[in-house]
């Protein structure tokens, strides 16, 4: 089933200390076929799960927001593949993040999505202890000015530009 979210915020901390493969974890949905607009999350957002998100781990997103700490990995045993994303794991639209994304596990951290972005901007640092750290894994108009920090061989992004930032 496919569940639409509007209108909706979060300002509480999200905490997941599952961990596996079919784990995820998110600001507002975890897992769930969902589309999510005009949404936020203020909340910090932690995780062992195999996706952690701001606002969803499994879901779509269109203008929304993310203020929250989003952090994965912290106080796993063995080597962790983990996704950390500051909005969601599918392509956000006409989003922000503004908070810090980080990822302790050997997986990527992005800014706003694994799966690229549009019209996107983020203003929060974002930091990989082994895996990438980027603003965004492709995008349309998408621009960071936060931090990139990685122990890995990749740090990606589009820069800010102020002639290039998209209107929401």
């Amino acid at each position: 089933a496919h569940l639409t979210v509007m209108r909706c915020s979060n300002r509480g901390n999200v905490t997941n200390p599952e961990a596996g493969n079919d784990a995820v974890v998110g600001g507002l949905v975890g897992k769930c076929s969902a589309t999510i607009t005009y949404s936020y999350n203020m909340g910090d957002v932690d995780g062992r799960a195999n996706t952690v998100a701001g606002i969803t781990a499994s879901g779509s997103a269109s203008y929304c927001y993310n203020l929250g700490t989003i952090t994965g990995g912290k106080n796993t045993s063995g080597a962790r593949n983990l996704t950390v994303n500051g909005i969601s794991s599918s392509a956000p639209s006409k989003c922000f993040n503004a908070g810090m994304v980080v990822n302790y596990s050997t997986g990527h951290a992005y800014a706003l999505s694994s799966s690229g972005s549009t019209d996107c901007f983020n203003a929060g640092d974002i930091a990989a202890n082994a895996g990438n750290a980027y603003s965004a894994n492709s995008g349309t108009n998408t621009y960071t000015i936060g931090r990139l920090v990685g122990n890995a061989a990749s740090i990606g992004g589009n820069y800010y530009d102020p002639a290039r930032v998209p209107s929401f």
